[in-house]
């Protein structure tokens, strides 16, 4: 019996072959009623050719595997069968040589029965009712090959690669992975079921809603590399690389875009513990209020977080946070832009470890909007901008700890530094041991307030803290806007250091060396020099808030034609070879 390319035979009766069964071609044989298809339409020689396609409607016995008695290859296959059925094996290493469609059902590719740990597919698409288990039964090792991996499924069942059957799981895609469904590359049950997934993907990754999970109820580690595009988006109710106990995750992508993703986990909520490494060769973009994404949620996991990100971190109305007891590093070769009143960035969110945080930002770094915080450990904090960095409109902490005992240090360096309708507070941490607060601005300080409540500090822990501020700026420092906006270098009782290297200008706002006029604030000694001139038009200036000595060396002029300048303790200023000693 032959079918020949282009045609097309459905069979709702039985058809007995006793000879030789060919599909030449496009031939197409949709199989539709449930007699046994062994001693029927397969009881003889079978010839699919690769462009062929068999469709399975109806089938005698889900105990019975298609292949069972079926001679060579098969071509396009699709299942559209109801039922749990269960191939054991038997289309391994390489007998599908089209499409594996899946439009109904749940397929077994071997559920132990054929101990098989390889499996070779072409293009996989899952739609429907249709749902895929590549391994279940016996645990053991599996190597998958597929072309593009497409599971846009409504069941309620899930696609499993592995299911409680746990080993070390290499897939390769050669194509796109497209999951819009319920979907786990492996499942155990317990921290005894040992096992690893290394997933790569030669073209673009897509969530695209659904619930995906990479290892869940697994411990070992999982390491996905994408060639192209990632975008989770679809408002999945969960994304987690990994769920569950011990294992690193490591996430590789050309670009990453997430939007429209209430939850998303590279190490998931249940006390999972791990190292995350994620390395985005292009822009990593998080957009859209109802987006959360995490990289760690586990206090107690005390390894580190590496993110390397080679163009832009974009972050728009979402919030990005980690938690996690290891260290925190950031290295993102062009910008950090965050826009969106409801962006919330989380650097690192314990408050109970000692984990430092670095951020190396090649480029700019601008924040117009939300929140901004680099660091709630007590662990040092390091940020690294080589152009500018802009804050508007948001509320900015380098380290937010208020912890007692002697914490980490804050590092602060970039081109330019432009704060305008926010509050910034670089250091809200202790240090017990005189350690110093570097901030280094090599071109231009300026300070915009638009009202009373806006605060910028460098240093704004009191008490016991005696932390030592040294700040350079390169050129001018500009204070403006509203009166009663504050500026307050130093609240601790370390000494400041203090270098402005042109001219120094207050229009407007509270400009505040040691400490400001208020009773928690500590006194200290303040060694600082101006350049050029300062500049009083507006506002007010105190070169020594508190109690303490204070010298100061002003290479320009004084030149006040408003504002208020006034000081507590002794204040020495020379000015222009002139000396002036305020008391």
């Amino acid at each position: 019996m032959i079918i020949n390319s282009g045609g097309n035979l459905i069979s709702d009766q039985a058809i007995t072959v006793s000879g030789a069964f060919s599909m030449t071609g496009t031939a197409i044989y949709t199989h539709n009623n449930i007699s046994n298809a062994a001693v029927t339409i397969f009881s003889g020689a079978e010839s699919f050719s690769a462009t062929s396609t068999l469709v399975i409607d109806k089938w005698s016995s889900f105990t019975t595997p298609l292949p069972n008695g079926v001679t060579g290859n098969f071509g396009n296959l699709t299942f559209n069968t109801t039922g749990s059925w269960s191939q054991n094996g038997l289309f391994a290493p390489n007998r599908i040589k089209g499409t594996l469609a899946i439009t109904n059902g749940s397929i077994i590719m071997d559920n132990g029965t054929g101990m098989s740990t390889s499996l070779t597919l072409q293009d996989v698409a899952i739609s429907g009712s249709g749902c895929l288990v590549v391994q279940s039964g016996t645990p053991r090792n599996l190597t998958l090959i597929t072309g593009n991996f497409t599971d846009v499924s409504t069941s309620t069942n899930y696609t499993y690669m592995m299911y409680r059957s746990v080993g070390n799981f290499d897939w390769t895609v050669n194509g796109n992975l497209n999951v819009n469904h319920r979907f786990t590359a492996i499942e155990g049950t317990s921290a005894a079921n040992v096992g690893s997934a290394v997933i790569h993907v030669t073209g673009d990754f897509t969530i695209g809603g659904g619930l995906f999970t990479g290892l869940k109820q697994v411990t070992g580690s999982i390491n996905m590399t994408v060639d192209g595009a990632s975008l989770i988006t679809g408002g999945p109710s969960l994304v987690a690389f990994k769920d569950y106990y011990i294992g690193d995750v490591t996430f590789n992508s050309g670009s990453l875009a997430i939007d429209n993703s209430r939850n998303t986990y590279f190490l998931g909520t249940h006390s999972t513990v791990g190292a995350v490494t994620i390395n985005i060769t292009g822009d990593f973009s998080i957009s859209g209020a109802s987006t959360r994404v995490y990289y760690a949620v586990n206090d107690a996991s005390f390894n580190d977080i590496f993110v390397t990100i080679g163009n832009d971190l974009i972050l728009t109305d979402a919030l990005l946070s980690a938690t996690n007891g290891g260290i925190v590093n950031y290295s993102i070769g062009r910008n950090y832009t965050q826009t969106g009143a409801t962006s919330n960035f989380r650097g690192q969110y314990s408050s109970v470890n000692a984990g430092n945080v670095d951020m190396t930002i090649n480029g700019s770094m601008t924040i117009n909007g939300g929140l901004f915080t680099q660091s709630r450990t007590t662990g040092s904090v390091s940020l690294n901008v080589t152009e500018v960095i802009d804050v508007q409109n948001a509320t900015f902490y380098g380290m937010n700890n208020t912890t007692l005992g002697n914490n980490g240090i804050g590092t602060l360096s970039c081109t330019d530094l432009s704060i305008s309708a926010s509050t910034f507070d670089f250091y809200r941490g202790v240090v017990l041991d005189g350690r110093t607060i570097p901030i280094n601005i090599s071109n231009q300080l300026s300070i915009n307030f638009t009202n009373a409540a806006q605060r910028v500090y460098f240093i704004s822990r009191a008490g016991d803290n005696n932390a030592v501020l040294d700040l350079n700026i390169g050129t001018n420092f500009y204070v403006t806007g509203t009166a009663d906006g504050l500026f307050c270098s130093s609240m601790s009782t370390g000494m400041e250091d203090i270098s402005i290297g042109n001219d120094f200008s207050v229009s407007g706002g509270r400009a505040r060396f040691n400490a400001f006029e208020n009773a928690s604030a500590r006194g200290h000694t303040t060694t600082g020099s101006v350049g050029g001139s300062v500049l009083l038009s507006g506002g007010s200036i105190a070169f020594s808030s508190h109690v303490g000595t204070t010298n100061w060396t002003i290479t320009g002029d004084f030149d006040q034609t408003g504002g208020i300048q006034f000081a507590n303790g002794i204040q020495v200023l020379l000015i222009s070879m002139y000396w002036v000693i305020l008391a």
